[in-house]
């Protein structure tokens, strides 16, 4: 089971007084012994720095793309960079259509040659106007990548713990754990209380 928990309340079930009320009958003990003895509960903290909790990172664009035809790499960098133009709070309107065209065309880019989809990746490769990118996005503006690399420079700043590189990803092998620890079935609780506005890009993700 997955449990995403958006006050913190539900990560009590990681705690000892959780598995040990007071003034509980014999009967009710012994099956919430029954019930801890068969789980693992594992508590994940999305947003947190490195050495805060258990962090989950989640990434802009799914990894593997490059080894996508063309058309279907395509089209998981458009789906991505829609995506991470809502947090780069783009609209729909022409202007911002376009850049997030580009952005589009900067994440498939980045794939095709075998490098992450990053951040700083992204904001490196729009920032030189890398001659790949200006073939991708044939006769769009170049003139947009400034405001691009403004927002992506912001949003490191300010929503970097969205996409840490150095924190443990979100796998939902490893949140759903076929068994844990001595064949343990295991209750993933999701802590989100850290995201602040981001935690609907970071469900998203998740979902």
């Amino acid at each position: 089971a997955i449990l995403v928990d958006r006050k913190g309340d539900l990560c009590s079930y990681g705690l000892e007084e959780a598995w040990t009320p007071p003034n509980d009958t014999v009967e009710r003990i012994a099956r919430r012994a029954r019930l801890r003895d068969a789980i693992q509960v594992a508590i994940y903290t999305p947003g947190t720095p490195p050495g805060v909790g258990r962090p989950l990172s989640i990434s802009i664009a799914p990894s593997g793309m490059g080894s996508l035809a063309a058309a279907e790499r395509d089209q998981f960098a458009n789906f991505s960079a829609r995506a991470l133009g809502g947090v780069l709070s783009y609209k729909d309107t022409p202007g911002d259509e376009q850049k997030v065209a580009i952005l589009g065309r900067a994440i498939a880019v980045l794939s095709e040659l075998g490098r992450p989809v990053t951040l700083r990746t992204l904001i490196d490769l729009v920032d030189s106007a890398d001659p790949a990118l200006l073939n991708a996005i044939g006769k769009l503006d170049s003139k947009c990548f400034k405001d691009i690399v403004q927002r992506l420079q912001t949003c490191q700043l300010m929503k970097g713990n969205l996409f840490q590189d150095d924190v443990e990803p979100l796998r939902a092998e490893a949140l759903i754990g076929a068994e844990g620890p001595g064949g343990k079935a295991r209750l993933s609780i999701i802590n989100t209380s850290a995201l602040g506005d981001g935690s609907v890009y970071w469900v998203a993700q998740f979902l």
